[in-house]
């Protein structure tokens, strides 16, 4: 992801920094994101951005439960450009 395009800056240690375990992996109750897990362990890509399956069903499968599905359909396009672009 574009870390400059983050609505969170300077609270995220990066996917790679925390080896796929971000703090909400406790609460979904799964050791590793799968998005994660899937590029960096399973396929070696440094991002998904190049990948042709992208968005796959990893993205669409575990929606942020406190965003409206409007919302979360603008976040993954936002997400889509950046990754695209790198």
């Amino acid at each position: 992801m574009d870390c400059d395009a983050c609505p969170y800056p300077g609270n995220c240690p990066g996917c790679r920094e925390v080896d796929g375990k971000p703090f909400w992996t406790a609460y979904a109750n799964i050791p590793v994101c799968k998005i994660f897990d899937c590029c960096a362990n399973e396929r070696a890509r440094t991002n998904c951005g190049k990948c042709p399956e992208v968005p796959c069903h990893r993205y669409f499968a575990n929606p942020d439960p406190y965003m409206s599905e409007e919302d979360a359909k603008k976040t993954l396009e936002k997400k889509m450009k950046n990754l695209r672009s790198v």
